[in-house]
């Protein structure tokens, strides 16, 4: 059996490849309104696809975004991130998303 010391010179510095970055893909104006315009029907997937346009949150985020991160005062918006488990910094939110979700809340039945 041949020992790793043997095989591996420590004075060897390896050097990272680097992986190519995937492209970011932007939507155009028109794509975002379809887009919000098909999830019109659907109040739930159109606020999950209004947050995600309207703040950049992942998903994850939106998933786990409860009504006490919501500064609807301010327009900000601080979740628990789903990925690091830290509270991220709080973010502004358009005055028009702000109210879009207060009306969402608002519609909800909390009992």
């Amino acid at each position: 059996m041949v020992s790793r010391k043997s095989v591996f010179n420590s004075n060897i510095k390896l050097k990272e490849l680097k992986q190519e970055e995937k492209p970011v893909i932007v939507m155009n104006d028109t794509q975002l309104k379809n887009s919000l315009k098909i999830a019109e029907p659907y109040l739930s997937v159109k606020m999950r696809t209004l947050l995600a346009f309207g703040t950049g949150l992942r998903r994850g985020d939106i998933d786990s975004l409860e009504i006490n991160d919501i500064d609807f005062e301010r327009n900000t918006i601080a979740v628990m991130s789903s990925k690091t488990k830290k509270r991220t910094a709080s973010r502004p939110v358009s005055a028009k998303v702000i109210e879009e979700l207060l009306r969402y809340v608002c519609s909800l039945d909390i009992s």
